[in-house]
């Protein structure tokens, strides 16, 4: 049944890329150079009670292309990547930021190096890159609630020049098979599972119709751990980080 799954969905990409192609290069002697778009998305973060995440002052949606944000789900060469069906955001290069607030390391967490200064209870301004991991596993493979891996990358908050990934990656989820990056990150306790609600749009059926968007949500204990940007990965606490993101596509997904 995989594997099946995974044929059609190839068909549903190269017909996106040929499309992507038609449409690009009708009329202009372009035949045989195709170019796969990845295609935009739109991630609010949900206010829930005692998230962890929150907007800027211009509001907490962040759509591709607008301010600078980067924002897409990863189709384009996935035969030869990591982050194949990938929800990416980056602000790096964006007028955006994302405010976070980190309490206190969890007694007994910070098993290797210290917490940064800024993990004290107070809301910071900061433009991380983040990835939801195989955002579409479940349509390749039935279940349209799974499990997922996210990390939150980049971190740099004030008072302290070190940048640092926030991680939630268990050892076992439903939608990635190998084990996570750094073998200390579920050290002392086991990261959270990120839950994903996938719910299909009826725009492959009907004229007009409703665009894909899926609900992104940690689940209790809300535990993630920082991990320094530096050359050891350096294991610096873990932390009750609650979030939930409502992701939308912009544009039809061809399944």
């Amino acid at each position: 049944m995989r594997t099946r799954n995974i044929v059609v969905w190839g068909a549903a990409l190269v017909l996106l890329v040929a499309g992507s192609a038609a449409a690009q290069g009708k009329g202009n002697g372009a035949a045989g150079k195709v170019k796969c778009t990845d295609p935009s998305i739109e991630i609010t973060i949900v206010p829930t009670t005692g998230s962890a995440l929150a907007g800027d002052s211009k509001g907490s949606v962040y759509t591709n292309g607008v301010d600078g944000v980067s924002a897409t789900i990863f189709l384009c060469g996935v035969t030869n990547s990591t982050y194949a069906y990938d929800a990416f955001l980056n602000l790096a290069t964006s007028t955006r930021s994302i405010a976070f607030t980190f309490p206190p390391a969890i007694a007994g967490s910070n098993i290797v190096g210290p917490s940064p200064v800024w993990a004290n209870g107070r809301p910071f301004l900061a433009k991380p890159a983040l990835h939801v991991r195989n955002l579409l596993w479940g349509r390749m493979n039935g279940p349209l609630t799974f499990t997922t891996r996210v990390p939150i990358e980049s971190l740099l908050g004030p008072g302290d020049t070190a940048r640092y990934d926030l991680r939630y990656q268990p050892l076992v989820v439903d939608a990635l098979v190998n084990a996570p990056p750094f073998p200390d990150t579920n050290l002392p306790s086991e990261t959270s599972a990120v839950t994903v609600q996938d719910i299909p749009g009826t725009c492959r059926t009907t004229s007009g119709g409703t665009l894909d968007s899926w609900i992104v949500t940690v689940d209790a204990p809300f535990l993630g751990t920082l991990n320094m940007e530096d050359r050891a990965k350096t294991h610096s606490g873990q932390y009750t980080m609650p979030f939930q993101f409502l992701i939308k596509a912009k544009t039809c997904l061809p399944f």
